[in-house]
């Protein structure tokens, strides 16, 4: 991630930690990988990987669309989480 914060980043990166943390499907399942995140325009593009010894559940994808919409009233920004290997 760039070193300019701007559009309130940082503090969407810190809320996106704590809501996959707090929710009982994507706890322990995923990780943000900070320096891939990249924002163009309204967009935030936020990479996760996959962590722990067992493959990440179906529900536990579609919890993270529940997510992105929390966080974009949160933020007003367009939020899209984007797996990676």
């Amino acid at each position: 991630m760039a070193a300019e914060d701007t559009n309130g980043v940082r503090r969407a990166l810190d809320r996106a930690r704590t809501l996959l943390s707090e929710d009982a499907w994507t706890r322990d399942q995923f990780e943000i990988v900070e320096d891939g995140t990249r924002q163009e325009d309204s967009w935030l593009y936020i990479l996760l990987r996959a962590v722990g010894s067992e493959s990440p559940r179906y529900a536990a994808f579609e919890r993270l669309a529940g997510i992105e919409e929390q966080l974009e009233r949160e933020t007003e920004l367009d939020i899209l989480f984007v797996p990676v290997v």
